[in-house]
């Protein structure tokens, strides 16, 4: 088998192997898509509004998806491991099978390159002349010493352009063999052939032999010096197209110092855009080739413009638009070329351009396309002020992606992070411990000399005063700064980086961040974070639309934080590792986020004593505290102080707490707060120590007793270290905490070793109200003998007998306090007089009659009745048969009746209810109830209330019908309407007022006509309805509070009606005249 054929055969297996590894990719990446869409379902039921076992089953579905995606993720990596491995031997085959393929109908033999003699020698290509442009191609090669000789610009011109694709190979006869060439290269040589002259070119397809790997790495190592030694780099742009010629002809203008058009202003000409397009601006190889420059000459077809003047040209167009930051980048390079130091030579004797650092580069051009995507590094070496020393990052072809990426994270941050890379990805997963610098307050617009931004900086306290100017100039990267972005710096790193919050984690906007002030003294670490960050190298909507990328970068971040089988509690790791770094930076309240995030994770995985949990809440109180939101906190305080002191092995944790606490606390000028906890660390690390309160701090203690301190006190096992006296003092001093240290005292009475006097003290001094009370009883049958002398000391306080007394009469447990018999509460009932206090009185008495009643004590209910004073009584009597007829309609209402009968005014409102509710069956019960009593129809000033608020409800919400059915209701009871003379009216008569501005004139005239109230009303006064428009006030007129008739108004009838509502229609459907 010849060579040919040889190499045919093993390109050809290496094909099928590639397609069935292809397949098995495909196959998999679906079954991915489906197990992560499974795996976001679950996470909608645990994030939705579900019962918690169907939560908790979400949950346990949701962590098995996720074991799958790791195996899934685990064969991946094998299989991108052997695809490089496959593409690389691939490589490697096709170059060789290029040098021995020719085009068709060749016939002569092909060329094969000799090895080069020195490390720094290359090869340059003689061009030979032709006048006739259908020529074949004709040259030769020869070997170019390129480190002798003390110029700085060599004779020869270095050929910038993209290979285009490969299906279309042309060749050029070399020494009168055949080297095969894109059509791309074929074209470019075929355009600077020279009719007359040879022509010196170095082009890389022609003068690097790309079959071996060994000489391409070398010849890409010292690449910079290759360009930056050429007496001119040509760019060849392609083929002139039909408006190519005008782009260059505008631009060559703009250069010249023609002005744009002022329509042209905010938008690049179409034939300019198109020219951008080309593939040429797009690739990461043509930056060093331009930065090296001495000299550049774009070539389009004929057209050439110098490289310089094409810059000054397309300025003006680049300052107007956005969407072509790629071509701003090359333009830039090209542009500063002449104000930069040519080269200098490192200690390895290299060339190197010296632009920018290589992290600066990689921020700036790592959106460049490359074939290779190695070069996406290899090709800013050469730019680079510090990469081409770095022998780890040296161009060697055999290395993966995935290692190269690692290798130059390494470099740029130092050894001490970790890196999880890979190959398939632009990707990688970063973690480290380093601190936090500051954050980005403002960006200002870019410097079109540099084309840098300046951003203003918010240096953390530490470092304040590290640098002399807040202003900042950044470099203008593919991910731009914005406002929020933390400046932080990894230990190890000798520059900071901007990252920005996505998630739980950071993500890389600028991997290196040089600070332009000047340094006044040598930057320290202080407080370290740990950092868990992403930097992500793919294009924009790659990411968003890659969901196994997605997948690849969360399983990295949850693979850098501590080890859990529940995915929630690892997301909550996280959250909070990231959270501790937005405190750092200031964003505390996106930081409480992440932590309330996290704790929910927690609640449902993890013990109240967890070490994380505790650890999430107590930074998430610090946070609140430094917003001066500490009172939403609170409960999370009590809850931390509570547990931790409980375990001896977290009162070290809790005293860090406290410790990073008390300078938040100190802020507030009162420094309630900062003064309890100060005495709530002493007492934990006493008992940390074992030993007892210092006796000097007791008072402290005392002074700021509260459910905590409570707590801490009663766990000193040993002893109470507060006395009888401090008890009354602590027990009196905070009336808002007195319930919550009742309660601790109530809940901790099994397990308090206190003298019973000591307990009696504290709780009885607290101002019984009835919770308190409440509490006491409902703890019947639990230290019985200590509650019931509780209850009798505060019997014996007058401040709390009355309240201790209604308490008592409505607990449905009375039996528990013996002592205070039936008798004793009779006559203490009896002296507080209730009706002497009718605000407080009538509404305690309701509300216990009410409980009474609810609670079905029939007993205590007569006697509360019996107590009542008559001029209570209506009040109550009202109050309960609302209460009966809204809660339990007839369930206790002829237990009511017998009890409490009701009056005529309690039939009237029932009636108003049933109506409005539509009720006919209240309605009817209220007519039988009442013709059963047999009540008095005497018409009181009550009856009469209630038949005007009646008649005024009706009026509001129903129909006129409705009006008539309610008054003949009223009828059937007995109630009927008269008044005598043109003078009198009736006691119902301000009835004509809801009448009267209504819309509907027939609910007056049903008045009326029942003789409700008289069109022949008195004088009286007359209080304003302010109209919400001007034609309102015309209408109705502006009425203010004055006395009607006015003088010399003789007729009074309907007067005031008019005066409110009532127009010439509704005058006319009563029949009704007015003079004047």
């Amino acid at each position: 088998m010849s060579t040919k054929a040889g190499i045919q055969y093993q390109i050809a297996c290496l094909g099928y192997e590639k397609e069935q590894l292809e397949n098995e990719i495909k196959g998999a990446a679906q079954y991915t898509k489906h197990i992560n869409e499974q795996k976001m379902k679950q996470e909608a039921i645990i994030m939705g509004p579900h019962d918690e076992a169907i939560k908790e089953a979400a949950r346990k579905e949701h962590e098995y998806y996720c074991n799958i995606l790791l195996e899934l993720l685990d064969r991946e990596r094998e299989r991108e491991d052997r695809m490089q491995e496959l593409r690389d031997r691939e490589r490697t085959l096709s170059m060789q099978l290029r040098n021995l393929v020719l085009s068709v109908g060749m016939d002569k033999s092909h060329y094969v390159y000799s090895a080069l003699i020195g490390d720094n020698n290359i090869r340059l290509l003689r061009l030979l002349p032709s006048s006739d442009r259908s020529t074949r191609l004709q040259g030769q090669l020869f070997e170019y010493p390129l480190a002798q000789g003390r110029q700085t610009m060599h004779l020869y011109e270095a050929l910038s352009y993209t290979w285009g694709t490969s299906q279309h190979t042309k060749s050029i006869s070399i020494d009168d063999r055949e080297l095969p060439i894109t059509a791309n290269c074929h074209l470019a040589l075929v355009q600077l052939r020279d009719s007359f002259i040879d022509r010196v070119l170095w082009a890389d397809a022609i003068c690097i032999d790309q079959s071996n790997i060994k000489e391409r790495g070398k010849q890409v190592r010292i690449m910079a010096e290759v360009y930056c030694k050429a007496r001119q780099v040509i760019v060849w742009l392609g083929e002139a197209t039909s408006d190519s010629d005008v782009a260059m002809q505008k631009i060559r203008a703009v250069a010249e110092g023609h002005s744009i058009q002022a329509e042209q202003d905010n938008f690049i000409p179409e034939s300019i855009a198109s020219l951008l397009k080309r593939q040429w601006f797009q690739r990461v190889w043509v930056l060093q080739e331009v930065a090296a420059a001495q000299h550049v000459l774009l070539v389009c077809g004929a057209f050439q413009i110098d490289g310089y003047a094409f810059c000054l040209g397309l300025a003006p167009y680049m300052d107007a638009c956005e969407g072509f930051e790629s071509v701003s980048s090359v333009e830039y390079l090209i542009r500063g070329s002449i104000f930069r130091p040519k080269y200098t030579k490192t200690d390895s004797g290299l060339i190197t351009l010296g632009i920018r650092s290589l992290g600066e580069l990689m921020d700036m051009y790592h959106a460049h396309e490359a074939t290779e995507p190695l070069d996406k590094v290899f090709a800013l070496l050469g730019m680079s002020t510090d990469g081409s020393s770095a022998s780890e990052l040296r161009p060697n072809y055999s290395i993966s992606w995935g290692v190269l990426f690692c290798q130059l994270i390494t470099f740029l941050l130092g050894p001490k992070v970790s890196v999880n890379t890979s190959n398939r990805y632009r990707a990688a997963v970063i973690s480290g411990q380093g601190t936090v610098l500051g954050k980005v307050t403002s960006v200002a617009p870019r410097s079109n000399r540099n084309r840098d931004f300046q951003v203003t900086m918010e240096f953390t306290k530490p470092y304040q005063s590290f640098w002399s100017s807040t202003a900042w100039n950044l470099h203008a990267g593919v991910k731009r700064a914005m406002e929020g972005d933390i400046l932080c710096l990894l230990k190890g790193a000798s520059n900071p980086m901007l990252i920005r919050q996505e998630g739980n984690c950071f993500s890389v906007i600028m991997i290196s961040v040089p600070a332009t002030p000047r340094q006044t003294k040598p930057l320290q670490i202080t407080r370290l974070h740990k950092f868990v960050l992403t930097w992500n190298l793919e294009d924009p909507p790659k990411t968003a639309n890659d969901s196994q990328l997605k997948t690849w970068l969360d399983m990295g971040t949850l693979g850098y934080v501590e080890s859990h089988p529940e995915k929630v509690v690892r997301d909550g790791h996280l959250a909070v590792v990231s959270a501790h770094v937005l405190v750092g930076a200031g964003q505390f309240e996106a930081a409480i986020v992440l932590f309330q995030k996290a704790v929910e994770g927690y609640n449902h995985h993890l013990a109240s004593d967890d070490r994380n949990r505790i650890g999430c809440l107590a930074a998430m109180v610090v946070a609140y505290g430094s917003l001066q939101r500490r009172h939403e906190a609170t409960g999370i305080w009590e809850s931390i102080i509570r547990t931790c002191y409980a375990s001896r092995d977290l009162l070290t944790q809790t005293s860090d707490f406290l410790d990073h606490l008390l300078p938040v606390l100190q802020q507030d000028e009162k420094d309630y707060d900062g003064k309890k906890f100060r005495a709530v660390r002493d007492a934990i690390n006493a008992k940390r120590s074992r030993t007892p309160i210092q006796d000097d701090r007791i008072p402290d203690l005392v002074e700021y007793l509260d459910s905590q301190v409570t707590n801490i006190l009663i766990d000193q096992q040993d002893h109470w270290p507060v006395t009888i006296e401090q008890t009354h003092i602590a027990a009196t001093h905070d009336e808002n905490s007195r319930e919550t240290v009742a309660r601790v005292f109530l809940d901790r009475l099994s397990d308090l070793e206190i003298a019973e006097q000591v307990f009696i003290a504290a709780a009885s001094d607290l101002s019984y109200d009835q919770k308190l009370t409440g509490m006491l009883l409902s703890r019947q049958g639990q230290d019985a003998q200590i509650i019931q002398a509780v209850l009798r000391s505060a019997a014996a306080n007058s401040r709390s007998k009355r309240t201790l007394i209604f308490s008592l009469l409505g607990h449905q447990r009375i039996e528990v306090c013996s002592e205070i018999d039936t008798d004793g509460v009779w006559a203490t009932l009896s002296s507080l007089r209730l009706g002497s206090e009718p605000s407080n009185a009538r509404m305690d008495v309701l509300y216990l009659a009410k409980l009474y009643s609810k609670t079905d004590n029939t007993p205590l209910l007569r006697m509360l009745i019996s107590a009542t004073g008559p001029l209570d009584l209506p009040y109550l009597r009202r109050g309960l048969y609302q209460f009966a007829w809204d809660e339990y309609k007839f369930r206790r209402l002829d237990e009511l009746v017998q009890m409490l009968p009701p009056a005529l005014d309690n039939i009237i409102a029932t009636l108003t209810h049933g109506l409005l509710l539509n009720d006919d069956h209240v309605v009817q019960r209220a007519i039988e109830i009442a013709r059963r009593q047999g009540l008095d129809t005497t018409k009181t000033e009550m009856v009469n209330e209630e038949v005007v608020n009646g008649c005024s409800k009706v009026i509001e919400t129903r129909s006129p019908a409705e009006l008539s059915q309610f008054l003949d209701y009223l009828s059937e009871l007995g109630i009927s309407f008269s008044y005598q003379g043109e003078v009198e009216s009736p006691p119902t008569q301000s009835a004509i007022l809801p009448a009267a501005l209504s819309k509907d004139p027939r609910f007056l005239k049903i008045l009326i006509e029942n003789k409700v109230v008289s069109p022949q009303m008195r004088p009286f006064t007359i209080v304003s309805h302010r109209r919400s428009s001007d034609e309102d006030d015309d209408r109705y007129g502006r009425v203010s509070e004055e006395r009607y008739p006015p003088a010399g108004m003789p007729d009074w009838p309907l007067y005031c009606a008019i005066i409110l509502a009532v127009d010439s229609e509704v005058i006319q459907f009563l029949g009704l005249e007015v003079n004047g």
